[in-house]
C-alpha cells in the first residue's frame, strides 16, 4: 500500500495542468500578501452569466423537465422530493458563498497575473475570431484540469463529491455543488492569465458553466455521432456521475469531450448508470453532505501504516485510496460493482424505519417545505440586491439567515427533534430583523409578518399531526 506511484506517462500532463497552476496560485498569494505587490481592482461591470442565468435559465428548465417528466409519468422514477430540494439547498448555499465574496476573490490572482505578467498584452478590444476560439480551448482545458484533479486528489474531492452524491440524475443535481471546489477551480486557470485578459476570461467561464447544465437530463438521449466525438453530451455526463466501475473518474470534460478522448479518460455510456458516490453521506443536512468526505479522510489519516502516506491522505491520494483503507481485507480484490438497480432509500436503516424516502411524512410538511423552498430562492436573491448595494456586514447577516433556513428545512426530512424549535426561532428572528432593518413599505412588511403567522400556525399544526402519528 505505500508504494502508490502514477504512471510515469501522465507526468507531462500533471506538470503543466496540476503543479504549475498550483504553483501559481501560491506565488500569487505570496506576492500580494507577503511581497506587497499591487493588487489590481476588480471592474464592478464584470460579465457574470451564471448569476444572471439562475431565474432565467436554470429554474424555468428545471421547472420545464419536471413538467415533462410529470406529463410522461416518469416523474417518480427520476425524481425525489428529499432529494431533489437537498440538490436545490446546495445550490443555494454555494451561491450564497460566491455572492459573499468568493466570485470577486477567486478572480484576483488570475487579474494579478494578467495585470504584471502578460505576455501577449492582448485587450478587449483587439479580440478577434481568432482569439475567441482560443480561449474556447484555453477555458476547456482549465475545467479538464480542475475536474480532473478534483477526482484524484482527496483535498479537492471535499468540494466536488457533493455535486456527485445524489443518486438521481436530473437538473436538480446540476444545483448540487460545493462550497470548497469554487475556491479552487480558479487556480487551474492561471496559466492562461499570460494571456487571456480577465473580461475575455469571465466571458468564457461563464459560458463554459452554464453549457453544463442541461447535460445533467435524462431526457436527452444519444445525439449524433459527431456531436457525441466532438462535444460533451448530457449521455457523456451521465457515464461520468456512475459509480459503476467502468465509469469512475471518466469523462471528466466541460464543453468537449476531446481532451478526454486526448488523455485517455474518455469512457462511452453503453451499460445503466448507477448514480452517486461509493461513500454516501447518508444524510439530508448540507452541512454534513458539504464536508462528510472530510471527516472521512480524518479516519484514514489514522488508519494508514506511515506517516508519509498519512500525509499523501490529504495532498496526493485520492478518495480510491481511501475505499481500500476502508477495506482492507477485500483491498486487493475489484472494487464491488454497484448493484443497477436503484437504491430507493438513501439514509442509514435506522433512519429509513421512520421515514419514508419516497416522499415525507406528510402532506402538510411537503406543502410546508415547497413554501420555505421558494422563499429561500427570493432571500438569496435578497442576498444579491444587499451586497450591491448595502455594507458587508448586513450582506454577511443575510448570507448567515440563508444557511440556517437551509439546515432547518434540511432537518424536516430527517425527523430531527431540533427542527421545530430551530424553525420556531429563525422566523421569530427573521421578522425582527425584516421590522427593524427591512424596507419602510408597509406592503412589504405587511406580507413578511403574514408569512411568518402562517407559517407559526402551520409548524404548530404539524407538531400535533407528528404526535399523533408517533402515538
Amino acid at each position: 500500500m505505500s508504494h502508490i506511484v502514477r504512471d510515469a506517462k501522465e507526468w507531462p500532463y500533471y506538470l503543466l495542468c496540476v503543479f504549475l497552476p498550483i504553483s501559481l496560485g501560491l506565488f500569487t498569494h505570496f506576492a500580494m500578501h507577503v511581497a506587497g505587490w499591487a493588487i489590481p481592482t476588480i471592474p464592478n461591470d464584470l460579465p457574470d452569466y451564471v448569476k444572471s442565468a439562475i431565474l432565467t435559465i436554470f429554474v424555468p428548465f428545471t421547472i420545464l423537465e419536471l413538467l415533462i417528466n410529470y406529463w410522461r409519468g416518469t416523474l417518480q422514477d427520476n425524481f425525489r422530493f428529499n432529494d431533489s430540494v437537498s440538490s436545490m439547498l446546495q445550490g443555494v448555499i454555494d451561491t450564497s458563498m460566491t455572492a459573499l465574496h468568493r466570485g470577486w476573490l477567486t478572480l484576483i490572482p488570475y487579474a494579478f497575473l494578467n495585470h504584471h505578467f502578460s505576455l501577449t498584452g492582448w485587450v478587449d478590444e483587439d479580440m478577434t475570431w481568432v482569439h475567441w476560439i482560443l480561449t474556447f480551448f484555453m477555458v476547456e482545458l482549465g475545467y479538464y484540469a480542475a475536474h480532473r484533479a478534483a477526482h484524484e486528489y482527496n483535498l479537492i474531492w471535499v468540494g466536488h463529491n457533493v455535486h456527485h452524491s445524489s443518486e438521481e440524475y436530473n437538473l436538480f443535481t446540476a444545483f448540487r455543488q460545493g462550497v470548497v471546489f469554487g475556491y479552487i477551480v480558479p487556480v487551474f486557470y492561471l496559466p492562461f492569465a499570460f494571456f487571456i485578459p480577465l473580461r475575455m476570461f469571465a466571458i468564457h467561464k461563464g459560458i463554459n458553466t452554464i453549457y453544463q447544465f442541461p447535460l445533467h437530463s435524462k431526457l436527452i438521449g444519444r445525439l449524433p455521432w459527431i456531436i457525441e466525438f466532438i462535444f460533451n453530451t448530457p449521455s457523456h455526463h451521465r457515464a461520468h456521475h456512475g459509480r459503476n466501475s467502468q465509469y469512475i473518474d471518466k469523462n471528466y470534460g466541460g464543453t468537449l469531450i476531446l481532451f478526454d478522448r486526448l488523455f485517455g479518460t474518455f469512457e462511452p455510456e453503453d451499460k445503466p448508470v448507477v448514480y452517486g458516490i461509493s461513500h454516501m453521506p447518508h444524510s439530508w443536512n448540507p452541512f454534513l453532505v458539504q464536508f462528510h468526505h472530510l471527516f472521512e479522510m480524518v479516519q484514514v489519516f489514522f488508519k494508514v501504516p506511515s506517516w508519509p502516506l498519512a500525509i499523501r491522505v490529504f495532498f496526493d491520494l485520492g478518495p480510491s485510496f481511501n475505499w481500500r483503507v476502508s477495506n482492507y481485507e477485500r483491498m486487493m480484490g475489484p472494487r464491488p460493482s454497484a448493484s443497477v438497480r436503484r437504491p430507493r432509500k438513501s439514509l442509514k436503516q435506522l433512519r429509513l424505519e421512520q421515514m419514508n424516502n419516497d416522499t415525507v411524512s406528510n402532506t402538510q410538511m411537503a406543502i410546508y417545505v415547497c413554501v420555505q423552498s421558494a422563499l429561500i430562492i427570493l432571500e438569496l436573491v435578497i442576498s444579491f440586491v444587499v451586497g450591491e448595494s448595502g455594507s458587508w456586514l448586513a450582506h454577511l447577516g443575510v448570507v448567515g439567515l440563508v444557511m440556517w433556513h437551509a439546515l432547518t428545512i434540511s432537518l424536516f426530512f430527517e425527523q430531527s427533534p431540533y427542527n421545530f424549535a430551530l424553525e420556531c426561532m429563525r422566523l421569530l428572528v427573521c421578522q425582527l430583523l425584516i421590522s427593524l432593518y427591512g424596507p419602510e413599505s408597509i406592503w412589504i412588511q405587511g406580507i413578511s409578518l403574514v408569512v411568518s403567522l402562517l407559517s407559526f400556525v402551520w409548524l404548530f399544526a404539524f407538531g400535533r399531526v407528528q404526535k399523533e402519528l408517533k402515538q
